[in-house]
């Protein structure tokens, strides 16, 4: 009998461990899915924002530098001390 219940031993623990899972992902669903919902809606108002930019806007827009430029007005929004530092600034400041 000893033998049989060590033997199921594997199957019980990886049961536990599906249960578990699902359980977790339940209730990160239930109790932040509102959350996350309004997180993407607003990322995708920006991303369409850029791209209605992008194809309709009667001018060229050079979009890297549009998005570059947007990003340090975006942090300030949030707090003073929140900063965005460009890719070509830290490359200089790595080789200094």
């Amino acid at each position: 009998m000893k033998y049989y219940a060590s033997r199921l031993l594997p199957f019980y623990v990886s049961v536990a461990v599906v249960v578990g899972v699902l359980i977790g992902s339940f209730y990160a669903t239930h109790f932040s899915g509102n959350r996350i919902s309004f997180i993407n809606t607003s990322s995708n108002k920006l991303s369409d924002l850029l791209h209605i930019i992008d194809e309709r806007y009667v001018d060229t827009v050079n979009m890297a530098d549009l998005v570059e430029r947007s990003m340090p007005q975006i942090l300030k929004e949030l707090d003073p001390h929140s900063t965005y530092i460009s890719a070509k600034d830290v490359e200089a400041s790595m080789q200094d």
